[in-house]
Formats: C-alpha cells, sequence, structure tokens
C-alpha cells in the first residue's frame, strides 16, 4: 500500500491508498491500532482522493483522538508475535463465554477460532462457525459479553434486523450503551 501525509491544524497524519478492484466509492477507516487506511476504486484519480481525504481531516483527527483516549496499549499491538502470546489464553476465554452464553441462549454453533482481526470484533459464518477476535482478551468483560451474544445472535439471524437487535437485547438490556463504548475503541 502506498502511504501518503496529510496535515491537520499542526500535526501530519500519515495514511495508506488502499486500491480495490470491488470498490464503487472511496472510503477512510481509521483502525483500533491508529492506522488510517483509504480505499479507493481503481480509476480514481490521485487528485480526486486527496480531495476526499483533505474534506475527512476533522472526521480522522477527530477519530484518532478519541483513540488515544480509550485505547490500552495492548488493542494497539497489531503483530504477528502478540496475536501468537495471547492466541491460547484468548481461546479459552472465549470457549468460556460461549459456553455459557450459547447454554443460557440455547443456541448451537458448530465451531469457533480466535483470530488476528484488523477491523472487526468477530463474525459468524452460514455454516454456525464463529470468529473471534483475539483482542477480546483485553476487553472489560461486558464487553467481552456483547462480542460473544452478538456472534452467537447471528445463528439465528444472519443479519442486522430489528429481530437480531431484539435477541441481543433480550441477553444484554444495556446493549446500546456497550455498543456505543466498543465503536470508540
Amino acid at each position: 500500500m502506498k502511504k501518503e501525509s496529510l496535515l491537520v491544524l499542526d500535526k501530519t497524519i500519515e495514511y495508506s491508498i488502499k486500491e480495490s478492484k470491488l470498490a464503487q466509492r472511496m472510503r477512510v477507516a481509521v483502525y483500533a491500532d491508529g492506522d488510517v487506511v483509504a480505499t479507493k476504486p481503481l480509476k480514481t484519480s490521485p487528485d480526486i482522493l486527496r480531495k476526499f481525504i483533505e474534506s475527512k481531516k476533522h472526521w480522522i483527527a477527530k477519530k484518532l483522538e478519541q483513540r488515544k483516549i480509550q485505547i490500552v496499549p495492548e488493542l494497539k499491538e497489531n503483530s504477528r508475535m502478540h496475536f501468537l502470546k495471547n492466541k491460547i489464553e484468548a481461546r479459552e476465554l472465549v470457549k468460556a463465554k460461549l459456553d455459557k452464553w450459547s447454554k443460557k441462549l440455547e443456541l448451537e454453533y458448530t465451531g469457533f477460532k480466535v483470530k488476528q482481526l484488523k477491523s472487526r470484533w468477530g463474525s459468524c459464518s452460514s455454516k454456525k462457525e464463529l470468529s473471534i477476535n483475539y483482542k477480546i482478551l483485553f476487553l472489560p468483560g461486558i464487553m467481552q459479553d456483547y462480542i460473544i451474544v452478538h456472534e452467537l445472535c447471528h445463528l439465528k439471524e444472519m443479519n442486522h434486523s430489528k429481530k437480531f437487535w431484539a435477541l441481543v437485547e433480550n441477553s444484554l438490556p444495556n446493549y446500546l450503551t456497550i455498543k456505543e463504548k466498543i465503536k470508540k475503541i
């Protein structure tokens, strides 16, 4: 990926440019580790992308500032070594949480993996296999529960419909508060 920089007030922000055959529009993401990535369709000119990034500079700065306040060092770490060092403990935690919540919700999954994911906390496949980010290990317990409940509810509803959120709310009545806190990480 190509690297560029952007001046916001008195700070220089580095960002990477990712070209995608599948992208239909430009977008910017600010990840938990502080990486800023601009994704663009193949035919988008550098000038148009630069103008787009420039229009998003205050949003980017705000997101980076939020992450500075809220992120524990372990959540910023993104090395393979860090993943391998924490994978077993994360797996044990996820297994215990899945056992607890799958019994409570009466939902069965076929298997799970603990992975090094950059932009999400978990996923659920149509084969009822769950993938959970190993960094769940570094979150407070209520946030861990939210992630597990969220993915388990996808076993019943493979979308984010009203029915899905009703399932989540049934288990975690304060899920909206937890969801907002997780978004800030």
